[in-house]
């Protein structure tokens, strides 16, 4: 991995949510939740039900049927941290070899979430890892909800006041479920693309 990246990225984050959390001020941010909704005929004997199309938050693909939600299960590493020693966790990641050793191929993601924050915003449960796919075994996973996701920002490269202003329009009026990163990989090894997402209670 690209560790100074990693860090640079997470030592943003960090500053960036201690910021918004103690001095965001209370005006209510209006979120629209925009899907595409059709009408498909199943069968002559089934012409009757509807489903729906979602845009999932990743690569917009289309679902067909309400009761199929897009579901991304990825392992690694997790810890309750100080936000603070995030940093550190991505050391101990990059440098984890049972890990690295069982995956079948270059990892295409990294996902990150922080999650079961302190109410003090200074704790959290911080996993990383890749989409079990692309690994061989897996002790345990964490699962991430497509559909619950209120995207932050676009798949593409940021510069510090990008990401500033993607944290800031957090809604910390609203209890937060978990935080997102995705991180694109270049060739496995760097990043070169991230994402950012938000999950409410």
């Amino acid at each position: 991995m690209n560790l100074f990246n990693s860090i640079l990225t997470s030592i943003v984050i960090v500053v960036i949510f201690w910021a918004c959390a103690f001095f965001q001020t209370s005006i209510a941010h209006a979120i629209q939740h925009k899907e595409v909704g059709a009408s498909l005929e199943l069968s002559k004997k089934a012409n009757a039900e509807k489903v729906k199309v979602h845009k999932t938050a990743l690569d917009n693909a289309e679902l067909v049927n309400e009761s199929i939600t897009k579901i991304i299960n990825f392992s690694g590493i997790k810890q309750r941290i100080y936000l603070e020693d995030t940093p550190q966790l991505w050391q101990r990641f990059n440098s984890d070899t049972k890990i690295h050793k069982l995956l079948k191929q270059q990892p295409k993601q990294i996902f990150v979430t922080y999650s079961a924050l302190s109410k003090d915003f200074k704790q959290a449960d911080v996993a990383i890892g890749y989409n079990v796919i692309e690994l061989s075994k897996f002790d345990s996973h964490h699962t991430i909800e497509m559909h619950r996701l209120k995207r932050l920002l676009a798949k593409g490269k940021y510069s510090d006041s990008a990401l500033t202003d993607a944290w800031k329009s957090i809604d910390y009026n609203k209890a937060i479920d978990y935080v997102l990163e995705v991180h694109d990989l270049s060739n496995g090894t760097d990043i070169e693309s991230t994402q950012l997402f938000v999950a409410y209670k």
